[in-house]
């Protein structure tokens, strides 16, 4: 139950469109807001990008998972972007 009786309802009293919200959510590739769940809740309200419908742990087991999974190598971690960079521009001042 979220602080405002339901998901939807939650969305609504941001402003939220709940019927693009729940599409990605119940798709799974919604993105569960980390704040929405503390006491002081999501200071975003309606321009926050993250999933207010996602259930309270939801946030914890999916890094749960994702840590399983890179550990058991059935998936590989995201390459850093800045890291990527970094070391081609190391590479072209060796060359």
């Amino acid at each position: 139950m979220t602080p405002l009786g339901s998901p939807a309802a939650a969305n609504q009293a941001v402003g939220r469109d709940t019927a693009s919200v729940s599409f990605l959510h119940e798709m799974g590739v919604c993105r569960p807001c980390g704040w929405f769940w503390k006491p002081g809740g999501c200071k975003n309200g309606a321009a926050c990008l993250r999933c207010h419908a996602c259930p309270v742990g939801e946030l914890k087991a999916r890094k749960k998972v994702k840590h399983t999974m890179l550990r058991l190598g059935l998936a590989t971690p995201k390459a850093d972007v800045n890291a990527r960079s970094a070391n081609t521009a190391a590479s072209s001042l060796e060359a």
